[in-house]
């Protein structure tokens, strides 16, 4: 179920403006920590609103 639904939030950012960072988090995670700091933050600023706009709208 988990994995269900994390695939169902990739496609949500693939969707978006996000994905090409997305795809350098994973292939650059241990590399570049200054990238994988900005996209944690990206990506919990995104679950923020994904979860605001189906539960608050």
């Amino acid at each position: 179920m988990f994995v269900h639904l994390f695939y169902i939030y990739v496609c949500y950012v693939f969707n978006s403006s996000l994905g090409v960072l997305l795809c350098l988090y994973y292939l650059n995670t241990s590399k570049f920590p200054v990238i994988k700091y900005l996209i944690n933050i990206s990506v919990l600023y995104i679950t923020y609103l994904l979860i605001y706009v189906r539960f608050c709208s």
